[in-house]
């Protein structure tokens, strides 16, 4: 299933009609451990919190010299992150 092909049941329901909203108890600090396992949940989180949002990649220690690069996997896609000649850090 692609990101794009999710789609929530209802008003944050997830495929077997559980709400999003039951999985987390914020005032008991407790989260059922489905969110840790299940493939739908993983599926959400990649579309509205890694599609989203500015992620931590890498450190500029970690590609000291022009031409230096790591390989990393960012929501699953691999991304390559390097310093040009001109010092500056890209992600691609």
């Amino acid at each position: 299933m692609a990101i794009g092909e999710l789609k929530l049941q209802g008003p944050g329901l997830l495929r077997d009609g559980t709400a999003v909203s039951d999985l987390v108890d914020v005032d008991r600090r407790r989260v059922s451990a489905r969110v840790f396992v299940d493939p739908e949940i993983h599926q959400l989180e990649l579309r509205k919190v890694f599609g989203r949002t500015w992620c931590f990649v890498g450190h500029t220690s970690e590609i000291p010299s022009e031409h230096d690069f790591v390989l990393r996997r960012l929501a699953g896609d691999p991304v390559i992150v390097s310093q040009a000649d001109d010092g500056d850090v890209h992600v691609s």
